[in-house]
């Protein structure tokens, strides 16, 4: 690649939708839908039959069975739009000729500083996922606030009758039963995940039922290994990435106080791989309002020069919105 190259727009929206988002586990399941003109998003949120088809007498007509219940939803797509100044001197070796050590070492610079923002981007995307799963996605800034509302009930939202911080009395086997039973009841989706923070990974540890349950099958895993990977026919997936917020603390996905079950269509565990594949949900990315990206959706990325400071500015830009085809598959439960 020519030096100047990099800089290119087209060359610029390329790699930052090249960069991997694996430590991401959510937006890594979900599939991404980027065919979607403008900024506005729809989708259907689909409730599966609940009967069993009637039996009917050979040669006579077919019993008329009616549609899917089917809730169409429109919002407008969130807005991202990040941008960096890349200083003066890193692009003064750039565009020196050759391939001496100086311009390799800025490019590999740009690089690096396109991948944390692209990064930061995709965060803020699975940021949004796990607000999604929680029933609603609320941006409250001093100059951007909207709420999208995702039409989970209250009774996919319980708290556990006793506490799994409390480890000698808590019955998270129980919980999970009956919370699996909601989901299959309601949504006719089998459940499949259980999403834990490590601190609630260690209350199932630590818990007396759940150690007696496992102590014939997976004692040595736990011994080994200090965690659970199956639980009443969960695969459960310990998970503690988060974020920064400006002026903040470190903040989780996964909040320390609460777990989420889903039914994802794949059995396989996330971390083997398993996507979702049931339209249960996905991450729709729209047109960003920009007149070089020419109404393409998807990511995208620009730069452009500045006189003083001196540098380039280089820009990342996502129109999206995840979204939640059948609510009735998740539960956010309470349990610390």
């Amino acid at each position: 690649m020519e030096p100047l190259q990099l800089l290119e727009t087209k060359v610029l929206t390329a790699l930052v939708t090249k960069f991997p988002h694996l430590p991401l586990m959510g937006i890594a399941m979900c599939p991404l839908s980027d065919n979607i003109p403008g900024v506005v998003a729809e989708w259907d949120e689909l409730r599966n039959s609940r009967s069993l088809a009637p039996f009917r007498q050979f040669g006579v007509a077919g019993h008329v069975d009616k549609n899917m219940d089917v809730y169409h939803q429109v919002n407008r797509m969130a807005c991202i739009r990040e941008k960096r100044l890349l200083k003066g001197m890193q692009l003064y070796h750039l565009r020196a000729p050759g391939g001496d050590w100086a311009s390799q070492w800025a490019e590999q610079r740009v690089k690096a500083e396109l991948g944390d923002l692209t990064m930061k981007v995709k965060k803020t995307w699975e940021y949004a996922f796990w607000e999604m799963l929680k029933g609603t996605l609320t941006v409250a800034q001093d100059d951007v606030q909207f709420v999208v509302d995702y039409g989970i009930a209250t009774s996919h939202k319980p708290t556990a009758a006793t506490l799994w911080s409390d480890t000698a009395n808590a019955d998270p086997i129980a919980n999970i039963r009956a919370w699996k039973k909601l989901i299959t009841q309601d949504s006719g989706e089998q459940p499949t995940d259980l999403f834990v923070s490590s601190t609630v990974m260690g209350y199932l540890v630590d818990n007396a039922k759940v150690r007696e349950l496992m102590r014939q099958q997976y004692g040595r895993q736990m011994a080994e290994e200090g965690r659970i990977v199956k639980l009443g026919g969960l695969n459960v997936v310990e998970y503690d990435n988060g974020y920064v917020p400006d002026g903040g603390s470190y903040t989780q996905f996964v909040p320390d106080d609460h777990v989420y079950i889903i039914g994802k269509g794949d059995r396989r565990s996330p971390e083997a791989g398993g996507k979702i594949t049931n339209m249960l949900a996905d991450i729709q990315q729209g047109s960003p309002e920009d007149v070089e990206a020419g109404g393409k959706p998807g990511l995208f990325s620009k730069s452009w020069t500045e006189k003083d400071p001196a540098g380039v500015q280089a820009l990342v830009a996502s129109s999206f919105l995840p979204v939640l085809k059948k609510p009735e598959a998740v539960v956010y439960a309470e349990v610390a």
